[in-house]
């Protein structure tokens, strides 16, 4: 937790980062990845799935299809407006993940993909094990360490491994946090190539397309993409770059 128990999405620009989707374009693997968790917990016509954090709402919409009543749970207006607009058979609401507007036991999944570190995430957890039915299912996708110390991203822009160290909660203490709180933990360790345009992958960077990159100024943006472009010149050759995801699920 940040001093003063401030929840990290509080320096985080969201009407930016939701501007920033345009640069981020569907991931079928992320997309699989959810369904794999949603068939794994049981979802089916009348179940209620929490996508917390869900930003545009492509996992919720894929849940969506079971019949369930899947949730896109996002305090940005912003990502709201894209929910909304992109995915109409999802429901939206406005909410933090530390104070999820539902009754006790309601959840049959609540799922966290690429979120938790915008939250207070003990809190987090503690609302998600408050809201899932007994059976359900607790899921967070993040990156840890290792991610972290091999990413793309640092690789032109040094800073940001020690920054997404500071601002990701360690995968294992995630682990302790669910398991105190009764749930049965599995761990899986998934690894996804990501394959885009040189030039594109430059305009996302420039957008600010993940949050992180906002606590960059424009000066050392402009100098980690004057190293990858030496190096990788032409805008259209295919760059690719390895995600190193944790993948935690709990049973309750």
């Amino acid at each position: 937790m940040r001093p003063g128990g401030r929840s990290p999405t509080s320096d985080t620009d969201l009407a930016r980062l939701a501007a920033g989707y345009a640069h981020r374009p569907a991931d079928a693997f992320a997309l699989r990845r959810a369904g794999r968790v949603a068939a794994a917990a049981g979802l089916q016509p009348g179940s209620v799935a929490l996508d917390v954090g869900g930003g545009p709402g492509a996992h919720a919409a894929e849940w969506a299809h079971t019949g369930a009543l899947a949730v896109v749970v996002d305090p940005s207006p912003d990502m709201n407006r894209l929910a909304v607009v992109g995915h109409p058979e999802a429901a939206v609401v406005g909410a933090r993940a530390e104070a999820l507007p539902f009754r006790p036991g309601c959840a049959t999944l609540v799922y966290f993909h690429l979120s938790i570190h915008h939250t207070r995430w003990r809190v987090a957890l503690a609302e998600a094990v408050r809201v899932v039915r007994p059976g359900g299912t607790v899921a967070v996708m993040t990156l840890g360490p290792e991610h972290h110390a091999g990413s793309m991203l640092q690789r032109w822009f040094p800073r940001v491994a020690d920054l997404d160290r500071a601002r990701f909660p360690d995968p294992a203490d995630l682990v302790v946090e669910l398991q105190a709180a009764g749930g049965d933990v599995a761990v899986a360790r998934v690894v996804q190539t990501k394959r885009r345009r040189t030039g594109d992958w430059v305009a996302a960077v420039r957008a600010r397309f993940v949050s992180t990159l906002q606590m960059l100024d424009d000066e050392e943006i402009e100098a980690g993409l004057a190293t990858m472009t030496a190096e990788h010149s032409d805008p259209d050759a295919p760059l690719e770059y390895p995600m190193l995801w944790d993948e935690i699920t709990a049973r309750f």
